[in-house]
């Protein structure tokens, strides 16, 4: 297992992401699990919890963590779900999918499977496949007015 393997990035609505290396021989889920209960221990006493976490591991996958104190100063994941992701063809703009979903950085082929794109410039020609990414579908028309304009 490599360094880049045991790197999750983990962050909550509205605040900066952080970088957090999860080591040992611990399954997918209890990594990720930690990842999320760390950056709880540095959320500011008197927050409102639970707090709903966003990790994501270096394979790609998307999961959201529901933290909630149980007593001071620990924080116990309370949630864990991973974020599904249906096989979809994606609106790909200046190396970017149109929806932003951080789980498809600038390069197609390190893509969960079942990933697919088009260029705006199909999306401009009215090329619209039937399991399109409707996020990028809805955000590809004012894309299209900023590359004209």
């Amino acid at each position: 297992m490599s360094i880049e393997d045991l790197i999750l990035r983990v962050w909550r609505d509205g605040a900066a992401e952080r970088i957090v290396l999860q080591t040992g021989d611990r399954s997918e889920e209890d990594r990720v699990r930690r990842a999320a209960e760390t950056v709880a221990l540095e959320e500011p006493e008197g927050g409102a919890w639970p707090i709903d976490y966003r990790v994501l591991g270096a394979d790609g996958r998307l999961w959201t963590v529901r933290v909630d104190r149980v007593t001071r100063p620990t924080c116990v994941a309370v949630a864990i779900a991973e974020m599904p992701m249906p096989p979809v063809v994606h609106v790909l703009w200046h190396g970017r999918v149109a929806c932003g979903d951080v789980r498809l950085d600038r390069t197609p082929s390190r893509w969960p499977e079942g990933q697919r794109w088009m260029s705006l410039t199909e999306f401009a020609a009215g090329q619209a496949p039937e399991d399109r990414c409707e996020m990028c579908w809805s955000r590809a028309p004012a894309l299209l007015e900023r590359r004209s304009g």
